[in-house]
């Protein structure tokens, strides 16, 4: 990714776009790389104010992801035990964002199985929001990404992936912590 920007522009940037209040020291860019990364990204999305797709970046997206999965029912990754484990899966999975109108509306997570398969793993769109093909988009990604790979979606919604015509192949079945019967 080439940068344009003179360090006296992007210290200008990023003193009228970003506020300290958007990070935690959890969250803060760590070098002059990091920094010039999230204000391009922060900047693309502030020209956009269309649909955008793209790659989760932790800096720019973790506090917002969280927070939306923390308002969905059902969804227990930003409980208290589970959230600092699933912030680090999304940083290792394959996890796609949507922006409309730099709202975070929606998210994918996916696995890489060496090369043989995609598997989705997480799949949400704020209810504001679906019924737009938000998530069509985000498994359009998976595709543009890895062209020459089947990808299959694990889910406990299969209304939804049989409304918008997903092929069920087989089932997914809980292997008992006590194998050995």
């Amino acid at each position: 990714m080439a940068f344009s920007l003179k360090r006296s522009e992007l210290l200008r940037f990023v003193s009228t776009k970003l506020s300290p209040s958007n990070f935690s020291c959890n969250n803060a860019p760590h070098n002059l790389y990091q920094l010039r990364v999230h204000a391009h990204r922060i900047d693309q999305s502030i020209k956009s104010k269309k649909m955008l797709l793209r790659k989760y970046d932790k800096f720019c997206d973790e506090i917002e992801l969280m927070k939306m999965i923390q308002a969905e029912d059902g969804w227990d990754y930003a409980d208290e035990n589970m959230s600092d484990k699933y912030k680090r899966a999304l940083e290792s999975s394959i996890t796609h964002v949507a922006y409309q109108d730099d709202v975070l509306c929606g998210y994918s997570r996916s696995l890489d199985d060496c090369g043989f398969y995609i598997y989705v793993c997480d799949l949400l769109v704020k209810p504001g929001y679906r019924g737009m093909g938000i998530g069509r988009k985000l498994m359009e990604c998976l595709y543009k990404d890895y062209p020459n790979q089947d990808i299959y979606v694990m889910s406990d919604v299969d209304g939804y992936y049989e409304k918008v015509d997903y092929n069920r192949i087989g089932s997914i079945y809980e292997v008992p912590r006590n194998v050995q019967k």
